[in-house]
This record gives C-alpha cells, structure tokens and sequence, in this order.
C-alpha cells in the first residue's frame, strides 16, 4: 500500500530517490516502501537522527545451506557414492548459493534517537549517489538543528 506523501507548512522538499520511496525535506525523511501484500511508511524528524549506515544485506541461512552441501557433494564424492546423490547435493549446493547472492541487497540504515531505523534500499545506486543522499541528509539535518536553537524553549 502507497501512503501519499504531503508537505507540512513550511517544508520544502529537498530530494529523495528516483522511484519515490524516500523523500527528504527540510524537517523529515520519509520511506515509503510499499508492496502488493503490504508495506512500510515510516517518517523521521531529521533533528531525532542519530546515526547512518551503508551495508550490504543477505540471508546467510542460504550461503550456509550451499557450503554445507558442497562439503556433503566432496564428501560422498571421494568415498564412491552413487552418482545420482552426488549430483543431487551439487544442485541443492548450486541453489541455495545462486540463492544466496540474489538475495545480497545494499541499503541505506538510519537510526533515531528513540531506537527506531529507517531501511532505504539502494541496490541501483552507485556509491556516489549513496554519498550525496547521506551528505544531504547530513546537511539538512545540520540546518534544522541550527533553525530549532533559535527557539529557547525547545531541548535539543
């Protein structure tokens, strides 16, 4: 499901991804990831920033399935088992390792100060792009910080 994103008085966006699933203004972030069986909307103020992260993610349950298979494969292998169970553990070891790296995936992590994490993903973005969307976010963040001290009532 798609939640439609709409500005506050006073904000103005300053940019985001190309297919829409995260916008950057000059007082939040919001990802909307949203997907045929679901989704996730979550925003963030950019003064409630803590800390940002890149890393590639992946499901190692299938890189472990693949190793262990290929060790069964050698193992059955040099002890003259029968052929068919060989070839089957090699597949079984060649599925679950093409498994293992379709599922690598490169995302964006941002903390909050209150626990939460936004996961941005950023599979088609090249390391330059991940650098501007973090600088961006750093130096909108930056800017709010300096635009709340102007008000003595609120603790940052």
């Amino acid at each position: 499901m798609k939640i439609t994103f709409n500005n506050l008085k006073n904000e103005k966006v300053i940019g985001g991804s190309d297919n829409g699933v995260m916008v950057l203004t000059n007082q939040r972030i919001h990802s909307n990831n949203g997907s045929f069986f679901g989704g996730e909307y979550m925003t963030m103020n950019l003064e409630n920033i803590s800390s940002m992260e890149v890393r590639h993610s992946s499901n190692s349950l299938f890189l472990y399935l693949g190793i262990i298979g290929i060790i069964l494969t050698l193992f059955f292998y040099t002890n003259n088992t029968q052929q068919p169970i060989i070839v089957g553990l090699f597949i079984f070891s060649v599925v679950f390792l093409g498994l293992y790296f379709s599922s690598r995936s490169r995302v964006i992590s941002i903390y909050s100060n209150g626990a939460s994490k936004m996961i941005i993903q950023a599979n088609n973005m090249n390391s330059a792009a991940i650098s501007d969307v973090l600088n961006k976010i750093a130096e909108a963040k930056s800017e709010r910080i300096n635009e709340l001290k102007q008000f003595p009532s609120i603790h940052i």
